[in-house]
């Protein structure tokens, strides 16, 4: 078989193998109807959120496949080859049809915007009685099938038939998405990109976290999917920003968003985002106003979200509306500015030469790899209780302007005594019980890793040591568990007492973080970013913490 293309392309053609399995099919019959369905298409007129969605789901894997899927030996699984035929009743004058295939659908009510990220597939228009869309698609992955016609107000019955080599079920979306927001129970909030708060998007800047960021309370609902459209809108400038806001599921691990015998603390801002947890983001664009829809299942509890409203680039001005609408009442309210909920600092390196020593323990050379000292000074009005609601998080960021740089990265925290903390000597040794957090090597654009302070008691003593490992007949405390201050001109290892302690007001912690690539000879620049809760509230809050951060030479 041989492709011929008389029009220059990129790449070469590709060829999709199909599939020796027979192909089951499933089909769905709609209509566009003049000046009630027939919007026309997307993203060419407004009115395409018109037009009949089908929702497509497609089934589980054969068993046997399961299996060869699972010893195939290529990294990825194989996807399935999905053919989606719309076809249209023959009539004098053909309408021209094309259809979309879209990604992250509505369940519960047809979809009223798209991400263009989610557009897995998509055909043409043309004047046919039939037009096919193939796409790969995941099992068990639900899809959403948009079958317009070019222009709107083209009426026309048509049918949609979808061939898979799994089970698949498509029916149509009747439920008006528009119809079941409750315009009354709209909340507006008003904000601005200016100073810290101007951080720039997720992924592509660390600094995402300044950006301003929104709690949303989802009440329990055990009848139905909560239905949310949130709107941005910027004030009108001679040139827009490129804008756009992400929704993510939030768990407060730490435990700072409950009551507590004196009220509610303020919530806290999220300073790291699990995709899986995303339930909802809008492209950047240079526009006005940009829109998403998502649905937030809370049938066991109230759900809580939280939203980050950004610029694409960081160090951008501007003021902004944010809107909420939702089938049921939800509450949306601003989080605190960053340098508000948090004492940071920030200090910038690079893997490079000798310093890319590689990933500890696989690579005896890692400790050449950068080092920096981070200490956290307590105030003088910290009490106990303020101070065990406390969390250092830590952010190792690599730069992502080439595609072909990005590395596999990983970060240690390793907790010192004020006694090595003020040799600055470099840490050549590690013990497991010194480690008070690591991350996974991951090639990713950052990695994160939280120190609970809730889990380390308060003492006189002015150091950290790691926690003693749980009794086990099965190990003990290495020999060198008790290391002493290291004499001149000698290399510091971290402490490896295994009592544990914090200082009290008016103290300091003491952490080393240890920045590394999985493999040695990686080069690439990076930013490290340190951020502690500062506990309390109200204006006691500057005085609990600083932090500072120095590069250990």
């Amino acid at each position: 078989l041989s492709i011929a293309c008389a029009t220059p392309t990129p790449s070469p053609p590709r060829l999709l193998p199909l599939p020796a399995a027979p192909y089951v099919s499933a089909s769905a019959s709609s209509e566009w109807v003049e000046g009630v369905s027939a919007g026309g298409c997307y993203p060419n007129h407004a009115t395409w959120v018109d037009n009949p969605q089908l929702l497509l789901t497609v089934g589980k894997r054969p068993r046997e496949s399961m299996i060869k899927s699972l010893m195939h030996r290529a990294r990825r699984r194989p996807k399935l080859l999905c053919f989606v035929v719309l076809s249209q009743k023959p009539r004098p004058k053909l309408n021209a049809i094309g259809l979309y295939v879209i990604a992250n659908p509505l369940t519960s009510a047809k979809r009223l915007d798209v991400n263009p990220g989610d557009v897995i597939g998509k055909v043409g228009f043309m004047r046919a009685l039939e037009t096919v869309c193939v796409v790969e698609v995941e099992p068990e992955q639900r899809l959403t099938i948009l079958p317009t016609t070019f222009e709107p107000g083209c009426a026309g019955e048509f049918t949609v038939t979808v061939y898979c080599s799994v089970p698949v079920r498509i029916e149509e979306v009747k439920v008006d998405a528009r119809k079941s927001l409750v315009q009354d129970l709209s909340v507006v909030r008003s904000g601005e990109w200016s100073g810290a708060s101007r951080g720039g998007c997720y992924p592509n800047f660390w600094t995402w976290r300044h950006s301003p960021q929104f709690e949303i309370r989802v009440p329990q609902s055990k009848s139905a999917p909560v239905l949310l459209r949130l709107s941005l809108k910027q004030q009108a400038k001679a040139q827009l920003a490129g804008i756009g806001l992400l929704t993510a599921r939030w768990e407060d691990k730490a435990g700072n968003d409950k009551d507590d015998d004196e009220g509610k603390q303020e919530p806290q801002r999220m300073l790291e985002i699990v995709p899986p947890n995303i339930v909802g983001k809008s492209p950047f664009m240079k526009k006005d106003e940009v829109v998403t829809s998502f649905e937030v299942h809370a049938d066991q509890t109230p759900c809580v979200l939280r939203t980050v409203v950004s610029t694409f680039s960081p160090n951008v001005d501007g003021r902004f509306t944010l809107r909420l609408d939702a089938s049921t009442r939800c509450s949306m309210a601003a989080l605190p500015p960053i340098d508000r909920a948090f004492a940071t600092a920030h200090a910038a390196g690079a893997w490079q030469g000798d310093a890319a020593g590689g990933c500890y323990p696989n690579n005896d050379t890692w400790h050449r790899s950068p080092q920096f000292l981070v200490t956290v000074q307590l105030g003088e009005e910290c009490d106990a209780s303020a101070s065990v609601q406390r969390r250092l998080t830590v952010v190792l960021a690599q730069k992502t302007s080439a595609p072909d740089r990005i590395r596999a990265i990983g970060l240690y925290v390793v907790g010192l005594t004020s006694t090595v903390a003020k040799a600055g000597k470099r840490v050549t040794r590690i013990f497991p019980r010194t480690v008070l957090g690591k991350s996974k090597f991951a090639r990713t654009s950052e990695v994160v890793v939280h120190v609970d302070f809730s889990q380390l008691p308060l003492s006189d003593a002015s150091s950290i040591r790691p926690p003693p490992p749980p009794p086990s007949s099965s190990s003990s405390s290495p020999s060198s568990s008790s290391s002493s201050p290291a004499s001149a001109g000698s290399r510091v290892r971290a402490s490896t007492s295994p009592s544990l302690s914090i200082v009290r007001p008016g103290g300091a912690l003491h952490f080393a973080l240890l920045p590394m690539t999985f493999k040695p000879g990686e080069e690439n620049e990076f930013d490290v970013a340190v951020y502690v809760d500062r506990g309390g509230d109200g204006d006691k809050r500057r005085a609990l913490a600083s932090v500072s951060i120095a590069r250990i030479e």
